[in-house]
């Protein structure tokens, strides 16, 4: 980095501009700590999938957009959409994978199936950070 750079870009007479600087690194920080939690599990989210016979796998909210992500007490959000004729009963395979996700993310999870979510307003919200973890 140039000498001065970082006075010339963010000076002490604008307090307003560091901070914003500062926020938006915080946020690629956060963001930054759940993208390596799941690409470190990878390997056992796509094991999961398959064993739940998961269609698509997404994370969602803080644990997608890094806003207010709490590497040590922030839950996960996940959409899941299933395959037909998976062999197991919904509940286990609602319930399994939203189990084992926790296990294996060691955190809470909240899983949403897509197809149950009916109101505009929330869909749409949770577009706004949706990504995908898995689709078969």
């Amino acid at each position: 980095m140039r000498p001065g750079f970082f006075q010339n870009q963010y000076p002490s007479n604008r307090p307003d501009v560091a901070l914003s600087f500062i926020w938006k690194l915080t946020q690629k920080w956060q963001e930054a700590v759940i993208h390596s939690i799941i690409e470190e599990k990878r390997a056992g989210l796509e094991a999961l999938c398959r064993r739940y016979r998961v269609a698509r796998l997404e994370v969602f909210g803080s644990a997608a957009s890094g806003d207010a992500f709490d590497p040590l007490r922030s839950d996960a959000d996940f959409l899941v959409e299933f395959q037909p004729a998976s062999g197991l009963s919904p509940l286990e395979e609602f319930f399994g994978l939203k189990s084992a996700l926790a296990a294996l993310l060691e955190r809470p999870v909240d899983l949403i199936e897509a197809k149950a979510i009916k109101n505009p307003f929330v869909l749409n919200s949770i577009n706004l950070t949706r990504e995908t973890v898995y689709a078969a």
